[in-house]
């Protein structure tokens, strides 16, 4: 089962109203593929056509469908199959969307581009000046970014509150970037986790929460996947909360004192 909503606003009266299209029926695999080229075509009249100028939110959705398996004639068993990939050139054609501002995509993959480009790759390119949520898969066969390819989103989405991605296994390596260099970013809400064979050590953990506090002083939530590590992230959001504070503690000190004249 596939659905996407597309949200439109225009100027006046008339209010935004979500458009939802859906395919309800769970299809045999081998029309797969037909179907996720049809959807895709729904998605692209969206964006280029009939909302060109007024969508502003974008949300792709994959439910899986259980489909029977049977054994031998022994009965049967259900079984889930692989979240299907989304075509880079729909991922990419919606980057090019300059008035986008909630990008959310779920049950799909982002697999690398003909040219085994990882999908991220758009991303950083994009020039989305009005971006303020980008939800992507995480886990599966869709890549993680590195640690310190964040430093690329802070620049690229300066209007960004909510972002989900997932980082890859060899991502925790934290690069020494003066505070001074970082321009302020609002980000609020970061959804995580990383591959489920890879480990973080307890100074991996230290030093990706100062990290995060460097680069988004006003986070307020850390979300965590099951099955992605959602002990390490809920501990490193822990350890970011002790970084606001200390940093809250450090400014009342050297805040400059109030003056009082006593009356005589």
């Amino acid at each position: 089962m596939q659905a996407a909503t597309t949200t439109a606003g225009k100027k006046g009266k008339e209010k935004c109203t979500p458009t939802t299209a859906v395919v309800l029926e769970p299809s045999p695999t081998g029309d797969i593929d037909s179907e996720t080229s049809s959807f895709c075509s729904l998605v692209k009249s969206a964006v280029q056509g009939k909302w060109s100028l007024t969508l502003k939110g974008v949300r792709l959705g994959h439910l899986q469908d259980y489909r029977k398996v049977f054994n031998g004639g022994w009965g049967s068993t259900t079984s889930d199959p692989d979240p299907v990939a989304l075509p880079s050139a729909t991922f990419e054609m919606l980057l090019r969307h300059k008035a986008l501002e909630d990008l959310e995509i779920t049950g799909w993959t982002l697999p690398s581009n003909p040219a085994r480009k990882p999908p991220f790759d758009a991303l950083f390119d994009a020039t989305l000046p009005n971006l303020k949520v980008i939800h992507l898969p995480v886990g599966g066969s869709t890549p993680g970014i590195q640690l310190d390819q964040l430093l690329l989103i802070i620049n690229a989405f300066p209007k960004l509150v909510s972002l989900q991605c997932g980082f890859s296994e060899q991502s925790f390596t934290t690069p020494p970037v003066p505070v001074a260099d970082i321009p302020l970013h609002g980000l609020k809400v970061l959804s995580v986790g990383h591959h489920p064979d890879s480990a973080i050590d307890q100074q991996q953990r230290l030093r990706i929460a100062s990290f995060l506090d460097v680069l988004f002083p006003n986070l307020e939530r850390i979300e965590t996947h099951a099955e992605y590590h959602p002990e390490d992230w809920a501990y490193i959001h822990e350890l970011v909360k002790m970084c606001q504070a200390s940093r809250l503690n450090h400014a009342n000190r050297f805040r400059t004192p109030d003056v009082f004249i006593e009356a005589r």
